[in-house]
């Protein structure tokens, strides 16, 4: 096992992932980045699971678009509603935001 990923069964910790989570934020806060402007980032292509991991294959579109506004709005739901029920789309809908927040640091 490597820092809660074990290579055989390919499955991560959770409470390793939201360690890493928190350690990286919080070292960027550390570095002085308080805000990240997303610019012009609203909507990206949602490439469908089944194929995004297939790297040795050209996923053929179209795709759906997504947005960081609606998946914000989303998220924020569960800040303010401690009874709603994390899904797996809030899990992604948080990865789509992180990925914005990195390609805009």
């Amino acid at each position: 096992m490597l820092w809660g990923y074990d290579m055989n069964t390919h499955e991560i910790n959770l409470a390793v992932l939201i360690g890493l989570a928190e350690r990286v934020l919080e070292g960027r806060k550390a570095q002085g980045v308080h805000s990240v402007d997303l610019g012009t980032r609203e909507l990206y292509h949602c490439i469908p699971d089944d194929v995004v991991y297939l790297p040795y294959e050209q996923p053929e579109g179209p795709f759906e678009m997504g947005s960081l506004s609606d998946d914000l709005n989303a998220l924020g739901k569960l800040l303010v509603d401690p009874d709603r029920v994390v899904t797996a789309v809030d899990v992604s809908r948080l990865a789509h935001v992180l990925r914005a927040v990195a390609a805009a640091m």
